[in-house]
């Protein structure tokens, strides 16, 4: 899991950041003196300068900050980020913005001239709002950005319902809890699972030739499994508890692939996290999946998890590599991807989440190191995962990448455009 900074504010599950932001509002308007306030509009950058990954690295650069000077710092759903401080002079506020700027020196937001802060203009890189002159103004910004985070919390509720068939009128529903989550891993121990595990293919796809099945991911549906035990509960609102929750359906699914395994020929894949690997639990696997069959099984890893603990990593990589077992380098993107190779973490294979601005960046460098990067770890080592058309393919091809995943490649396999199954989309949470 990603850490925002110690100091940000906690955020229980369903509650948005710009909810817990109104609610500091009102409070500190009792104690105003030497509070400062300033909005980083990172919302109104290019779309490729603003992806989570940009947003963290942004969040933590204020950490210092906000231990020095009681400081609390709220992620807004639009990639904003609002520090308020106490005693913090505005050069030391402003040192952390600049350093901030300058991490997004190619954006044109970032290099505007002033901050647009007058009535009806552009905001600028950020808005500073000094308690003691300005604290009107910051309460009117909070109460439109909650009134527009519960807005978005609508529209993407009403999204994930038509994904899942499930009428609009039927939602919303509560969202997933900490106490919630506890009861349904219970009853995840209980229940047998296997009517909701599915697999998905990798494929190999060259140019004018149909999708060869190469393996399968095993996951377990999400729509099913909530409309089986949690119908009333939306168990993708809170990222971090979703994200526990895929975590116990995987060791779930490690222990069923023995038995739903043993009649396939195909070989196979699970996600699974480097603490499983190194567990008494994984060698119990191992043993009963070499009695039943001997084909490969790719175990995919999360970059996070990797560098958690690298140590760990690198021994529970020997380890299982000994045993016959691929292993698979699960979600980067291609910003991430030619920054972290495979090859350089003794893995077998890599796996890209598929972006649709990929389509178009054209002459793009990044696109360059993209395709120079397949180039070094092989194409027939890189897997593009969430094809959900035929532009991923075509993008695909064009850098060199010979393996795909998704429901585009499902459809080329049947010839037929059948329901999302649901569950984590190929390539992790």
């Amino acid at each position: 899991m990603n850490a925002m900074p110690r100091a940000a504010v906690r955020q229980e599950a369903g509650t948005s950041q710009e909810i817990l932001l109104l609610d500091q509002a009102v409070r500190l308007q009792r104690s105003p003196a030497g509070r400062t306030a300033v909005q980083l509009h990172l919302s109104l950058l290019q779309p490729n300068n603003r992806r989570e990954h940009h947003v963290r690295i942004a969040a933590n650069a204020f950490e210092p900050l906000l231990k020095k000077f009681e400081g609390q710092l709220f992620q807004f759903g639009n990639a904003d980020l609002v520090v308020v401080t106490k005693d913090a002079s505005d050069e030391e506020i402003d040192k952390v913005v600049e350093k901030v700027r300058y991490l997004f020196s190619d954006d044109p937001l970032a290099t505007g001239e002033g901050e647009g802060e007058g009535e009806g203009q552009t905001p600028g890189f950020c808005t500073w709002y000094n308690f003691s002159t300005r604290y009107p103004e910051f309460r009117v910004m909070v109460e439109q950005a909650a009134k527009a985070a519960e807005q978005r919390r609508k529209e993407q509720q009403n999204v994930r319902n038509r994904a899942s068939g499930i009428p609009d009128e039927d939602m919303p529903k509560p969202p997933l809890t900490a106490a919630l989550l506890g009861r349904l891993e219970q009853s995840i121990a209980n229940m047998d699972l296997t009517n909701l595990v599915r697999r998905q293919p990798v494929c190999a796809l060259l140019p004018n030739m149909p999708p060869k099945v190469v393996f399968n991911e095993l996951y377990v549906s999400i729509p099913e499994l909530r409309r089986k035990v949690m119908p009333d509960t939306d168990l993708a609102a809170s990222p971090w508890l979703f994200q526990q929750l895929t975590q116990t359906l995987d060791q779930r699914v490690l222990t069923l692939m023995p038995v739903l395994e043993a009649g396939i020929q195909i070989a196979c894949s699970v996600n699974i996290n480097v603490s499983t690997l190194l567990s008494q639990q994984f060698q119990m696997f191992d043993s009963k999946l070499r009695a039943v069959t001997q084909k490969t099984v790719v175990l995919e890893l999360q970059p996070v998890d990797i560098f958690r603990d690298v140590g760990a990593f690198l021994f529970a990589r020997d380890f299982v590599r000994e045993k016959g077992y691929r292993l698979c380098l699960d979600g980067l993107n291609h910003l991430s991807y030619p920054l972290l190779q495979r090859s350089q973490l003794g893995l077998d294979l890599e796996k890209i989440v598929w972006a649709a601005d990929l389509a178009h960046d054209g002459p793009d460098p990044r696109r360059e190191r993209f395709r120079e990067a397949v180039r070094l770890a092989g194409g027939a080592k890189v897997i593009l995962c969430r094809c959900d058309g035929p532009e991923a393919v075509e993008f695909g091809q064009s850098v060199g990448i010979s393996l795909y995943q998704g429901r585009y490649i499902d459809r080329l396999l049947t010839g037929v455009v059948g329901p999302d199954t649901g569950g984590r989309p190929a390539g992790g949470v």
